[in-house]
């Protein structure tokens, strides 16, 4: 069970390959075989599968931490998060604070 999969952000984030399941929030940030080797859950003849690919293909490995940690570089930016962050808060005060119509 993983609800997000900020074990794969921070996998990523160290500039290593993933081989992970769909599963929770992984498979609507990853794209597999771009950024990530993914396996349905209980498949675990797909799971060793990936993992050996992996363990296998020096190029995969490079190519898959290249992509991963430029998405995790982009997208989850702690500068980037909290300027994403402070959009919503400023979107929500000034709609209280505005006047409201008659």
């Amino acid at each position: 069970h993983e609800p997000f999969g900020i074990v794969v952000l921070e996998a990523w984030a160290a500039g290593l390959p993933v081989v992970a399941n769909r599963v929770g929030g992984v498979p609507g940030f990853s794209t597999h075989e771009k950024n990530i080797l993914l396996a349905e859950v209980g498949d675990e003849a797909a799971l060793a599968e990936n993992m050996a690919r992996l363990a296998d293909d020096v190029g995969l490995r490079a190519d898959l931490s290249r992509m991963a940690f430029g998405e995790v570089a982009t997208h989850y930016d702690w500068a980037r998060i909290t300027d994403e962050l402070r959009g919503i808060y400023e979107r929500i005060i000034n709609e209280k604070l505005a006047p409201k119509p008659l």
